[in-house]
């Protein structure tokens, strides 16, 4: 019996509901000794029996061939059409994202662009402050056509914690 990678970290209560794979389109292993990787996984792991799914997202498939940042300030950033189409097929406006990595903010500018709550934790002050900025930004321009979130709160350091819910 093969065992898959999810298997050795999945909290008890939840499921593997489908694997996708983000194909960079490349990769920056020089000199490594070892094969370049040129894909990473997203996980979308469901507790229960019960699970939101918005049928516009159907078709999208499991293999997402999106090309990578260019010149961003964090450095592993990634595309925010990633987040968007994960935040987009399992939530609705209003709902919250948590990001308990925050880095750069992309996932949190996805999700409040996309008209949901956010909040999102970073530890390194220097990606803490980036995601505010990003963060902000996308808070003034948020899609025309979903409400936007409600203000943006910072928390004081030392766990910083970036929340548009409001509370």
């Amino acid at each position: 019996m093969a065992l898959h990678p999810i298997d050795w970290f999945k909290p008890t209560g939840w499921q593997l509901r489908t694997e996708i794979v983000w194909d960079r389109g490349g990769g920056m292993m020089f000199n490594a000794r070892m094969f370049c990787r040129f894909d990473e996984r997203i996980q979308w792991l469901v507790r229960g029996d019960k699970w939101k799914w918005n049928q516009d997202s159907v078709g999208l498939g499991t293999v997402w061939r999106i090309a990578k940042e260019q010149n961003k300030e964090h450095p592993v950033a990634f595309p925010e059409e990633l987040p968007h189409r994960c935040i987009f097929a399992t939530t609705d406006p209003g709902d919250l994202v948590l990001d308990p990595y925050m880095g750069g903010g992309t996932t949190g500018a996805a999700a409040v662009k996309s008209g949901r709550r956010f909040v999102g934790i970073e530890r390194d002050p220097r990606w803490f402050d980036c995601a505010l900025r990003r963060i902000s930004e996308a808070l003034k321009q948020p899609d025309m056509f979903i409400e936007k979130p409600a203000r943006a709160v910072r928390a004081e350091r030392p766990a910083d914690i970036f929340d548009t819910t409001g509370r």
